[in-house]
């Protein structure tokens, strides 16, 4: 049982809702659309439950408009080249809305300059900025009233030299450990008196070319090996997102015990990548008591995992039409094990995060609205935090999230604040939301003895052709999606184009959250979005 003493504090400020859908009719919008275009509106098609229609390139600032003013937000723009055109693929989504995702496509000849839409969208100028850098493609910024406005603060910003712990353990090297932060200066401020009141956020610093990387990984199931080098953290989930779309145009079913042992390893993952970030959390307070204690918790997580899944970090689990297997005695043993120590590694946690010290040390910094977190797209324990009940395993199902008994299991957390202390919160929650989810699937587990499928799939796998895919998952640190493309004319065995997005809560940064904060603070705000710069900067 979590311990009623500590519990009471937080029963006025947790909020949870049970996994519920808020259902958008997007035979609306298109119809709107398509009397907003007339003849530019080319055609419909649809990837599974989401709408891809294509348009004339010349109309995209009147559908950027047209989306703005329904308040759907920009997600990402994916590019393929297919011989003489470009293709843009739009990303569209409508939070909280349940299958929102609606995708604008149009191509233009490779010497045109498409529109920006940087002045209608906050990130719109990253994700053109990214597209110029890898691609080449050059966005007309029109002159408008709107962007003649906006500044750059790059002509009046500096860097700032982030004032890290020095951490020797690999595992915790990530987000603010990551090394990178020293290298590239991705961030520059504007400072007066200590205060931050504009940044600026560099991009490209780390690109390693890792998406042409996995367009031309052959076989298609060779993909591993890339992903456990970029997302150690999210590898379940990245491969989640790969493996979904995979099956989809294969057309391989997976059985229910399969979709049951990947959601399981989904929520491992989560509650150990959580206990990770605690650790550093401590870490960047300068509390080494409490530093030990939490990445004993991760040793002995990692222990289990190797036990029950032979590798620590849960790696080579899940494959093409696959997952480990897990038998009655492991699921049985793994169960009791997860029973009796579950409350108990709760509750260490709790106790660092309701101390007096640290909710003081986090509170009122790094705030961020429930508006602008919105408006800004965050995802995750970020908008989470800032009291928006959004999560793709409700928003956009996938596994057996909202299926039968395990939906009511599990709850959405968030709290309203929106500051450090806040989002701290809600991965706090989650670990305890995600034990129960583990609990449940591994009871049923205990008494489920039809074993996996032994037949093998051969990695000699072509995929039709001109076909796209989209998927999402709820990793850890927020919304991680992937959209790939086959090639144009003839089966193939490996994918046209392949475009993780996992930045969404970067480009959030830019705007409100770090401003009229002290520059000592910066590290903890920048910890509290916890982001994978290596899936950033693809």
């Amino acid at each position: 049982m979590i311990n009623s003493d500590l519990n009471s504090k937080s029963k006025t400020t947790l909020e949870s809702v049970k996994s519920r859908e808020f259902l958008l009719d997007q035979n609306v919008i298109l119809m709107n659309l398509e009397e907003l275009l007339n003849i530019d509106y080319i055609k419909e098609d649809k990837i599974i439950d989401i709408p891809i229609v294509t348009v004339n390139w010349t109309r995209i600032r009147d559908i950027g408009n047209f989306m703005c003013k329904r308040l759907f937000r920009l997600e990402s723009i994916c590019v393929s080249e297919l011989g003489s055109v470009f293709e843009l693929n739009y990303i569209f989504s409508l939070n909280p809305y349940k299958n929102s995702i609606i995708i604008i496509q149009m191509e233009i000849e490779k010497y045109i300059e498409p529109s920006s839409l940087k002045d209608i969208f906050r990130n719109a100028d990253f994700l053109e900025k990214d597209i110029q850098n890898r691609i080449g493609i050059v966005f007309n910024n029109l002159k408008s009233e709107t962007i003649e406005k906006i500044r750059s603060s790059r002509f009046f910003c500096s860097p700032l030299k982030l004032n890290i712990p020095e951490i020797s353990q690999k595992e915790r090297k990530f987000g603010i450990f990551n090394d990178i932060h020293n290298d590239h200066q991705y961030f520059n401020f504007n400072l007066k008196n200590n205060i931050i009141k504009d940044v600026d956020l560099s991009y490209g610093w780390l690109y390693n070319r890792i998406q042409p990387k996995l367009e031309i990984s052959n076989p298609l199931t060779g993909f591993e090996e890339i992903i456990s080098d970029i997302a150690k953290n999210q590898y379940i989930h990245l491969n989640l997102a790969y493996l979904s779309n995979l099956e989809s145009i294969l057309k391989i079913n997976i059985s229910n015990k399969i979709k049951y042992i990947r959601t399981l390893l989904a929520e491992l993952e989560r509650i150990s990548s959580h206990v990770l970030w605690f650790s550093n959390l401590a870490e960047i307070m300068g509390k080494k008591s409490w530093v030990n204690k939490l990445f004993k918790l991760y040793h002995e997580l990692s222990a289990k995992f190797d036990q029950y899944f032979q590798h620590p970090r849960l790696f080579n689990t899940i494959s093409v039409g696959k997952s480990i297997d897990l038998s009655i005695d492991y699921a049985r043993d793994f169960y009791l094990y997860i029973r009796d120590r579950s409350d108990d590694i709760f509750n260490e946690i709790y106790k660092f995060v309701y101390n007096n010290s640290t909710e003081t040390r986090l509170s009122d910094i790094g705030v961020i609205s429930r508006e602008n977190a919105i408006k800004n797209g965050l995802s995750g324990p970020a908008i989470r935090g800032s009291g928006v009940s959004l999560d793709i395993r409700s928003s956009e199902p996938y596994l057996i999230y909202t299926s039968g008994e395990l939906s009511q299991v599990w709850s959405i957390i968030s709290f309203k604040k929106g500051d450090v202390f806040a989002r701290t919160q809600v991965r706090l929650w989650e670990i305890h939301e995600s034990f129960e989810i583990c609990k449940h699937i591994l009871k049923g587990l205990s008494t489920y003895g039809i074993k996996m499928s032994e037949e093998k799939i051969s990695d000699k796998l072509l995929l039709k052709p001109n076909k796209y895919l989209y998927s999402a998952v709820e990793s850890p640190n927020g919304k991680l999606s992937m959209m790939l493309r086959t090639g144009l004319k003839e089966k193939s065995d490996r994918f046209q184009t392949v475009r993780i997005m996992n930045n969404y809560n970067f480009f959030g940064l830019q705007n409100d959250v770090f401003n009229e904060n002290e520059t000592y603070n910066f590290p903890l705000i920048l910890h509290s979005f916890d982001l994978n710069f290596h899936l950033i900067d693809l």
